[in-house]
């Protein structure tokens, strides 16, 4: 048969259940039954595998589907092997969705999309046990995993998720696809004498080295694809992305970092020469913004005192650095005892909506990961400034807190300038906040203030 499925055809839609709770299913060879040769669902049909073992006689996983399921819901947990290439494939049509939980570590599935790409939600503690044909790829996303197309265009939101999938978060809150440009090595050293381009949406298709510097006063989008940007640094101008919004046609950019895999990384590119002056740098002219959805920023290497080890901000009130997620690691005290993450200059700010800010080590007292001396510092959501042995928040005389819709997971370690109130109506925050042993914190009517202890 070439579709009516070797073992079972379900023609009833969603009235009909199948489940799999135990057995051996074995399938037709290619020459046979090129499409679903054990099982064959039509629109609707629900399918729960809780364990049994399908394979096929002979063939590929390109060429033999053990069960199709062109829609319909699939469901899948326990020991259920679904074995791939020279065995039987599952196959999902565009209008089916699976579902991954409680699998055993012993089981195997081998999942081919009709379309272009398929997510499956919450399955990323399994990635290593789904497999594809050698025409797609399967990828981590966050907490989920994707299987892609090796020609599908490389496509998603500005933060890394597609826009069907997509989660709000802070101010971000409109998600539109828009298409990646490849970038490789070659084309960082021939076409751009080892910068990255200055404007355009790019994503890695292998780890990149920069030798010289990106000044970028347009629109870019990086996608780091699991990735890494390595800085090859020297001294204190040496490779650094500049935004300086000189020479502008229109009157604002932004520059976009995402990494829709998951394992992405910007860092410094060995250990050797420590540079001392910051991977990126805000001098802005006119209104500009950088923002970070994700991926792993490692300052850790970098030799500076004042400047920021991953980002030096000295565009005043026209500047904007928005955090919604990420991993960013600061330098130990004896490299950079300020600001080893993050310097603000008067007047800039900065946006926490998500992201964890850690050091290599060192005390809460010695290593300030985000160093404000004036401007605003807004945090929301799941914000993690780890706090002794790692990264603190330091806030100038001048500098402004607004917290607000903080989740519960969120840790907030604060050094002050001066003491009195730091946190205008947060009291119901309390306990997420944490200081040095120095300081105190406690409520006064519905602000947050720190003073020394007595």
């Amino acid at each position: 048969t070439t579709k009516n499925g070797g073992l079972l055809q379900v023609t009833g839609g969603n009235k009909c259940t199948v489940n799999v709770y135990g057995g051996k299913f074995i399938g037709a060879k290619k020459s046979l039954a090129p499409s679903g040769t054990i099982m064959n669902l039509t629109s609707g049909a629900k399918l729960n595998l809780y364990g049994g073992e399908f394979t096929c006689k002979s063939g590929t996983a390109d060429d033999v589907v053990g069960i199709n399921v062109p829609s319909g819901t699939v469901n899948i947990s326990g020991k259920v092997v679904i074995d791939g290439k020279n065995s039987a494939t599952l196959k999902l049509g565009a209008g089916a969705g699976v579902n991954v939980k409680d699998l055993d570590k012993d089981a195997k599935l081998c999942i081919i999309p009709t379309d272009d790409k398929l997510t499956i939600k919450g399955a990323a503690d399994y990635v290593e046990q789904i497999t594809t044909s050698d025409d797609y790829t399967v990828s981590l996303s966050g907490e989920d995993v994707k299987i892609v197309s090796n020609n599908a265009p490389h496509e998603h939101c500005i933060c890394g998720k597609s826009s069907d999938d997509a989660t709000d978060i802070g101010d971000h809150k409109t998600h539109t696809d828009i298409t990646y440009t490849a970038l490789d090595q070659n084309a960082i050293t021939s076409s751009n004498g080892g910068a990255l381009p200055l404007s355009g949406s790019w994503y890695l298709t292998e780890d990149i080295t920069l030798t010289k510097q990106a000044a970028v006063n347009d629109s870019l989008n990086i996608c780091l694809n699991g990735h890494k940007i390595y800085f090859e640094t020297s001294g204190s101008d040496a490779n650094r992305i500049i935004m300086s919004g000189r020479e502008k046609k229109v009157s604002t950019s932004a520059v976009n970092i995402s990494d829709c895999v998951g394992t992405g990384e910007m860092k410094k590119k060995d250990t050797t020469s420590k540079a001392t002056g910051a991977m990126l740098l805000i001098n802005a002219q006119h209104t500009t913004s950088l923002n970070f959805y994700g991926g792993t920023y490692d300052a850790s290497e970098i030799s500076t005192t004042k400047n920021g080890g991953l980002l030096q901000v000295a565009g005043g009130n026209k500047s904007t650095v928005n955090v919604y997620g990420g991993k960013f690691i600061g330098a130990k005290k004896s490299l950079a005892p300020s600001g080893t993450i993050i310097n603000l200059s008067s007047g800039a700010k900065i946006n926490l909506y998500g992201g964890e800010f850690t050091c290599k080590s060192g005390t809460a007292d010695d290593v300030v990961g985000i160093n404000v001396p004036s401007g605003t510092v807004n945090i929301s959501g799941k914000v993690i400034i780890g706090g002794k042995n790692s990264a603190t928040l330091k806030l100038g005389s001048g500098a402004t807190l607004d917290v607000k819709d903080l989740d519960k997971d969120a840790v907030i370690y604060v050094l002050p300038t001066d003491e009195g109130v730091f946190a205008k109506g947060a009291a119901e925050y309390i306990t997420l906040f944490k200081t040095s042993d120095e300081y105190e914190i406690s409520v006064s009517g519905n602000d947050l203030r720190i003073d020394k202890k007595s």
